[in-house]
């Protein structure tokens, strides 16, 4: 079977779940339950099949419930047996029956707190125990537990590793296949930088898994000892990354290895922090944001890259990527305090999504230096937008010429170049700030570049970025 990768998955399980869910023109489900089949997501560790089917879940604004069948006995997964009286030809029995699951419990839960369709997640579905085997075809082949069935509108996603990566896997029958909905999913580097510069993956991790593609994810087994190396690891080690920086607290090679199950590669990205750390200190980051030393620290950086000429591609990335976080942490709270104001204005205003438009035409004009005129004029007529809002925005157009002079000094043009600029237009936080107030640095680079139309690219996001708006 052909292997997807985790974009292509979230698309295919979108598209399932709408299909499950759709309805006639009497309200009936489309497809009954007991013609849909539970989806099977089988791939690696840590690859994300939990988190894609909450986002799945999230984005078609559906409830969320997720088990692990390996933490569940018999009794929690069917229920208890308890005693209950039955009549029949004029004669009273008592017989057995079972207390709900708590798994269709918390289905239930999800429904009274007003999620009456959802997506019913139960992990590690293809390694239970023994004892726990038959109800587990019982739940794939009647989407029950025990005497409860799950409720209609409830989409069964189900999730396991291949056996190679788990020696409790139990390989399910014919029957029980042949109902199933199977994905394989595999790794793909490339997928998962998309989602990293997303979602502000540190900088150094998502350079060096740029520049060691082949260390993205690995698996080892060695004399009855795993080691292992996974997207969720490159994950949470950024995360603690990002908090040990803020906090002051070390970055050895002992918090690599909590999350790098791979000696060689732990080893080997802890000497890369510490050298790519020393390619710029805060203090010079924070030089080139105010736009203070310019020259003097990109001849720094020049000179590093001509000494480390092996490593000159990971510093130009990692630059790109530390930067972006930058502008990005920046811009975050301006594009959401100018949103609310924008949201609070009356009709009129001249500040609604039209408006903006007639905005973008200003953008990156000759005659106004770095947009510092005209626009702002517009600006200073938004209603309700506190002045110390507008001065923030000013200060992000700022610190975004003053890095891309930095670049420039070091990179001229370039891929890297080329990414910044998309990069920056395509980021919900940047790309609304540039649509907002143009920047003649910016627009001068895109068009140098011969690639993108400064102009016409921001009019396009800021288009799409007011139809997003519309929606929330």
């Amino acid at each position: 079977m052909e292997q997807m990768n985790v974009k292509t998955v979230k698309r295919a399980l979108t598209e399932c779940v709408r299909v499950y869910l759709e309805k006639d023109e009497s309200g009936q489900y489309r497809l009954p339950q007991n013609k849909q089949r539970p989806v099977f997501l089988c791939g690696p560790a840590g690859i994300g099949k939990t988190e894609l089917a909450a986002q799945v879940a999230e984005e078609l604004e559906l409830g969320f419930v997720s088990y692990s069948l390996t933490h569940h006995t018999r009794q929690s997964a069917v229920g208890m047996p308890a005693m209950a009286e039955r009549e029949f030809e004029g004669k009273t029995y008592r017989a057995t029956e079972y207390t709900m699951s708590e798994i269709v419990d918390a289905v239930y839960g999800a429904m009274r707190a007003g999620h009456r369709e959802g997506i019913l997640f139960v992990d590690e579905v293809n390694c239970v125990s023994e004892m726990l085997s038959a109800v587990m075809l019982q739940f794939l082949q009647s989407k029950c537990f025990g005497t409860h069935r799950i409720p209609e509108g409830w989409v069964i996603v189900t999730a396991g590793n291949p056996p190679e990566y788990n020696r409790s896997v139990r390989s399910f029958d014919a029957v029980t296949t042949d109902r199933l909905r199977t994905i394989e999913i595999a790794p793909d580097v490339n997928v998962w930088m998309e989602y990293a510069d997303r979602i502000g993956v540190h900088p150094i991790v998502m350079s060096y898994v740029r520049d060691h593609p082949d260390s993205f994810y690995q698996y080892r087994r060695e004399q009855g000892t795993v080691q292992i190396v996974t997207a969720r690891g490159w994950e949470d080690l950024s995360n603690a990354i990002l908090a040990n920086e803020r906090l002051g607290f070390p970055v050895d090679d002992n918090l690599v290895r909590q999350f790098i199950r791979m000696e060689e590669t732990a080893v080997d990205f802890a000497n890369s922090y510490r050298f790519l750390r020393a390619v710029l200190t805060s203090e010079e980051i924070d030089a080139v944001l105010r736009g203070e030393n310019i020259p003097d620290i990109a001849a720094k950086v020049a000179k590093t890259a001509q000494k480390r000429k092996h490593d000159a591609y990971q510093i130009r990335w990692f630059l790109m990527m530390l930067f972006l976080s930058k502008l990005r942490a920046m811009a975050a709270p301006v594009a959401a305090g100018w949103k609310t104001g924008k949201r609070g204005d009356t009709q009129g205003s001249g500040t609604g999504d039209g408006e903006a438009d007639g905005q973008q035409e200003d953008c990156g004009n000759p005659d106004q230096a770095d947009g510092q005129q005209g626009v702002r004029g517009s600006l200073d007529q938004a209603a309700g937008v506190p002045e110390d809002l507008l001065r923030s925005l000013d200060e992000w157009h700022v610190s975004l010429r003053n890095v891309l002079q930095f670049l420039t000094f070091l990179f001229q043009e370039g891929s890297e170049m080329e990414y910044f600029i998309s990069a920056l237009c395509t980021d919900r936080r940047t790309g609304y700030l540039l649509a907002l107030k143009g920047n003649d640095s910016f627009r001068q680079i895109a068009a140098q570049m011969n690639r993108i139309d400064g102009k016409q690219t921001l009019a396009r996001e800021m288009k799409k970025l007011a139809a997003e708006e519309g929606k929330e």
